[in-house]
């Protein structure tokens, strides 16, 4: 026997170590010294474990290379022979089954297959199920089910052999097998959040930033400022434009998770909010909303899961202990279901039934993370967010009443721009008539609402109506107990970047020149305690005018002029993101001059306030000059303070004399004392005095002094500024597209000062000076004591007609009302009148409300 096996082995040497019984191979030339050396050395039992081994090894050896010639001829090979799969058994667990129901809201549900015989060659199997509408399978037998009904989940041998099994898989939609530990809030006791959780703000898509180094940063320390302890933010595919301010050169992240991960919203979620409300999209093409027009393939379903089981699992495992609630959510769901946003649109049925598809697996993903995590003292919740919810309680179709019933999400959101405007009842009805539908959902009422947006462009509506319409989202929520209301937004997301004040819509509660808002100063008080905010400064209404220029390349002037003299030149350009004009810094001082519009503030007008946005480098010092009352010229020094940030400087003046007094018919100036100064925007403005009348001075920039223009453009209000006989005008815009076949039908909108006027003043006089161009007439319509309901909706009264004569002369017309009641609910501007042109273009200088003796 020794002869043969020192043969095969002729280059194997085997050695048992003594120290630990393990037997090592090793390549070795063997002599025949070292063989009879060997048989002198080893023992008996030693030889035999020799044997046993070198037995094992000449077997797989063999194995191997019978192998390596079946791979090369494309078979897995046994004995020379492919073993076929005889079976194939589902189970769950360790139990064969053939059905299984469930409900919608369980967690998933986990299938293996066992193959035999145990040596088949290839021992893989797919997957599939028949009804993808409601449920998919994975490539290991996770099924995810989302919709009500049946699907065959099968499992098939890969080997060709054809076996395979499958199971009954019935899905019901009475109740909810929602099984987490982490319950929602029920608040059964009357016990509410409290109001630094209830009251949160979005910080999405900011399009201007003040020059930190990380803007998403610095939005969450502007709200720890304010004390909201609730903040939404998105973790999207178009992360790099909705933080566009950010450095994200370097970085392709390819799911929310690893955004998340990221050092930035790291920050964030390392700082003191309890509750993070996050838009959280699953990063694939095409983008999300095209699966409920498109189709919603079974490959985009799973990735649908996996992301947001991922991020879900991530939040969980990485914020235990924290104390911290995530809510993942979608962004106005019936604006989603639509090509276009349209209120008179209804979305189609295949449409619906996938955005109901779509949340249903998401809360899966989120049902499921929270069974294998189970955390301790972090909570995450999904949610789905709805939009049109007046629609919806006038019988529409809508994601309120067509998905959410067929839903069983942790949360539901409203996103509220359209009742709150209307009132606290009109409000409070769609907060109940939401409440009642999703007690209805598949989760067994364990369901709860919160407000996801609201807000009203202050630039659009108007500062008294922004904050009007918060405090009806405040207190009729409150009330409502509805656990959380977030206001849209810190910064303003309308237009493009680092524009000024005035160019955007007013969705802020900072503005671009880092003024604090309104609706800053009210929320900061209700999250301090009644506190003021000692740096906020109010702002005068928006019906009476502020003069002012942002400067640049290209001054964008509003009643307030920048001159460029032999002393006062400025070079143009952008400095920490924004526009601005520099002065050259020359000894003793550059300058840089402005003139204000006459009409507005003349040589008797001494209180003014002059506020200049300025860029605070160096530790020098900067001046306002003009010329006082008295004609001694004034100076007003400013230190700077190196902070290389925007900085707002307002000068409160009581003795001014604007008669264009200083070089080149200048009003005041600005000395850089020797170092240059950058200067983004200037304003000039008076103090609010209620006399005998308000105005408005209709120019290219109007001149408000009690009296707002509330142009309404994407609607029938739509003006234009022209010149007509040698005189400045505002004129309605018969051409308007967006109020298409009503030539007849043209308005401008007014607002007039409540404290002037209010609600119960029933008699004033309204003069209007307009251009007597045609001959159809034109009418006065306005809000009058009259009931709010058909035919005189809005308390419209009967029009008060003029009939134009075509003289083309500039003429004033008086008109005398007794009924009046200027309560700001005219149509969708909040106004109080309108001019309507009636079919001839009408153009209007002035208008002036005096009030009866």
């Amino acid at each position: 026997m020794a002869a043969p096996l020192e043969k095969s082995c002729n280059r194997l040497h085997a050695r048992l170590d003594a120290n630990d019984g393990a037997c090592r191979l090793r390549s070795q030339p063997i002599t025949g010294r070292s063989q009879k050396a060997m048989r002198k050395r080893m023992s008996v039992k030693g030889m035999m474990v020799l044997l046993i081994m070198l037995f094992f090894a000449l077997a797989q050896s063999s194995a191997s290379a019978e192998q390596a010639a079946g791979d090369a001829n494309g078979n897995n090979r046994h004995g020379g022979r492919q073993v076929a799969v005889k079976s194939v058994d589902i189970k769950r667990g360790s139990k064969s089954i053939s059905s299984i129901q469930t409900e919608l809201g369980g967690t998933a549900i986990l299938l293996k297959a066992a193959v035999k015989p145990a040596n088949a060659s290839d021992k893989s199997v797919s997957w599939s199920s028949s009804n993808t509408d409601v449920a998919i399978v994975n490539a290991e037998g996770k099924v995810i089910v989302f919709g009500a009904g049946e699907t065959t989940v099968t499992a098939t041998a890969k080997d060709g052999s054809g076996k395979s099994d499958s199971v009954l898989i019935q899905v019901g939609a009475n109740g909810s097998t929602y099984t987490s530990k982490d319950k929602l809030p029920k608040h059964n006791d009357g016990s509410m959040n409290t109001v630094q959780d209830f009251l949160g703000v979005n910080f999405i898509n900011p399009q201007y930033s003040f020059g930190t180094s990380d803007a998403i940063l610095e939005g969450g320390e502007r709200l720890r400022q304010l004390n909201t302890k609730s903040i939404k933010m998105y973790l999207s595919p178009n992360y790099k434009n909705f933080y566009q301010f950010n450095d994200w050169s370097g970085t392709a992240y390819t799911s929310p998770a690893e955004l998340a991960e990221s050092d930035s919203f790291k920050g964030i979620f390392d700082m003191d909010f309890n509750t993070y409300f996050l838009g959280a999209y699953v990063f694939s093409e095409p983008k999300y909303a095209t699966y409920w027009f498109t189709g919603f393939s079974d490959e985009q379903k799973q990735k649908e899961y996996d992301q947001i089981y991922e991020l879900a699992v991530y939040l969980l495992k990485t914020y235990r202990g924290t104390g911290k609630t995530f809510i993942l959510q979608n962004w106005e769901g019936d604006w989603s279901t639509m090509a276009a946003p349209n209120i008179a649109t209804d979305p189609d049925d295949d449409v619906l039934k996938r955005m109901t598809e779509w949340i249903n697996i998401r809360q899966n993903a989120v049902n499921d993370a929270r069974e294998a995590v189970k955390s301790r003292n972090v909570h995450i919740y999904n949610a789905l967010e709805v939009n049109l919810v007046k629609k919806a309680m006038e019988g529409g179709k809508t994601v309120t009443n067509q998905v959410i019933p067929n839903t069983y999400c942790d949360y539901y959101s409203y996103s509220a721009y359209d009742t709150p405007a209307l009132g606290k009842e009109v409000f409070g009805n769609a907060l109940d008539y939401l409440k009642a539908k999703v007690a209805q959902n598949l989760n067994n009422g364990r369901s709860r609402v919160f407000v996801g947006e609201f807000s009203l462009a202050e630039n659009v509506s108007g500062t008294k109506q922004v904050l009007e319409a918060a405090k009806t989202v405040v207190e009729t929520a409150r009330e409502k107990q509805i656990d959380h209301a977030l206001f849209w937004q810190l910064y303003d997301d309308s237009v493009g970047p680092n524009q000024p004040d005035d160019q955007y819509s007013g969705f802020w509660l900072v503005k671009p020149s880092g003024k604090k808002t309104a609706a800053w100063a009210y929320f900061y008080g209700l999250l301090n305690n009644g506190a003021e905010d000692p740096e906020y400064v109010p702002e005068p209404p928006a019906n009476y005018s502020t003069l002012q220029i942002s400067l640049g390349a290209a001054n964008a002037e509003k009643g307030l002029q920048q001159h460029e003299l032999a002393d006062g030149l400025t070079t143009a350009g952008a400095v920490s993101g924004r526009q601005s004009r520099t002065t050259t810094g020359a000894v003793p001082s550059g300058y840089m001059y402005f003139a204000v519009d006459r009409d507005y503030l003349t040589e008797d007008d001494r209180d003014v306030t002059i506020e200049v946005t300025y860029f605070d480098e160096g530790t020098t010092s900067f001046a306002l000059e003009y010329e006082s009352a008295s004609s001694a010229p004034v100076s007003l020094q400013v230190s700077r303070t190196g902070t290389n940030k925007w900085l707002t400087r307002t000068f409160q003046l009581a003795d001014a004399r604007f008669a264009g007094g200083l070089s080149g018919g200048a009003d005041f100036r600005l000395a850089d004392l020797g170092v240059p100064l950058s200067v983004s925007l200037v304003r000039a403005s008076k103090p609010i005095v209620n006399q005998d009348e308000i105005s408005i001075v209709l120019k290219e920039y109007p001149l408000q002094q009690g009296i707002l223009l509330k142009p309404l453009s994407g609607y029938d209000g739509a003006v234009v500024n022209e010149t007509i006989g040698g005189r400045a005008a505002y004129a309605t815009d018969p051409s308007n597209v967006n109020n298409p076949g009503r030539a007849d039908n043209n308005h401008m909108y007014f607002d007039a000062d409540d404290d002037f006027i209010p609600s119960t003043q029933e008699e004033v006089y309204v003069e209007v000076t307009y251009y007597d161009l045609g001959t159809s007439p034109f009418e006065l319509q306005y809000n009058s004591t009259l009931p709010d309901d058909a035919p005189n909706y809005f308390g419209l009264a009967t029009p008060i007609e003029v009939l134009r004569t075509n003289t083309e002369q500039w003429v004033t017309h008086t008109f005398h009302i007794t009924n009046a009641e200027f309560a700001n609910k005219l149509q969708n501007g909040f106004a109080d009148f309108r001019l309507s042109d009636k079919g001839d273009k009408l153009y209007v200088s002035k208008i002036v409300i005096k009030k009866h003796a």
